[in-house]
């Protein structure tokens, strides 16, 4: 699910126990991080949680199980999608991330004259924007990574969503641009 997980799951038990399974990846960091430990992946043509679990579905059938090495914390979007089709996820939890208080950082940057919008990659990072900013940044212009984070941004109330990223960070970035004519 994420370049961290990758990291974790090789330092912990090496690409050896993965070589003869099928292997997903969410997105191209991820995939190209398994590359380089010599494992080959599976990755969608929608770099978010409901791609992949798209992509599970077409190469599983019912019953089948995987594993997912992941955070601690994370949403439960990716598991309802696969259990929709009969696959089963077991989450293998190898790390945490700590969240920081960076609402007097995010009021500075937020309240500059270039500040265009937000970028978020994930409905974690949506989640804790909200927390420490209390959902006073709502009306503002929000860039979400994925079906899953442009979600989260609506159902928190988010609504000006201009577009998406489909694909992944770089071509969020390159629409950014595009729509805007500035790099943020």
């Amino acid at each position: 699910m994420s370049t961290d997980g990758v990291r974790a799951f090789m330092e912990e038990y090496g690409p050896e126990c993965i070589r003869n399974v099928k292997v997903f990846s969410i997105g191209e960091r991820t995939r190209d991080l398994l590359l380089e430990n010599g494992v080959d992946s599976i990755t969608p043509p929608d770099h978010d949680s409901d791609g992949l679990a798209d992509s599970i579905c077409s190469c599983m059938k019912s019953g089948d199980r995987v594993i997912v090495p992941r955070n601690f914390s994370h949403t439960d979007i990716f598991e309802r999608r696969a259990y929709e089709c009969g696959v089963i996820c077991l989450n293998l939890v190898l790390y945490e991330y700590v969240e920081i208080d960076s609402s007097v950082e995010i009021e500075m940057h937020a309240s500059g004259p270039d500040a265009i919008g937000f970028v978020f990659t994930s409905p974690s990072e949506v989640e804790t924007f909200h927390s420490q900013t209390h959902g006073i940044y709502t009306g503002r212009r929000c860039f979400p990574l994925g079906r899953t984070t442009e979600k989260k941004l609506n159902d928190l109330g988010y609504g000006n969503i201009p577009f998406r990223g489909n694909g992944n960070f770089r071509e969020l970035i390159q629409k950014i641009y595009e729509y805007s004519g500035e790099w943020i």
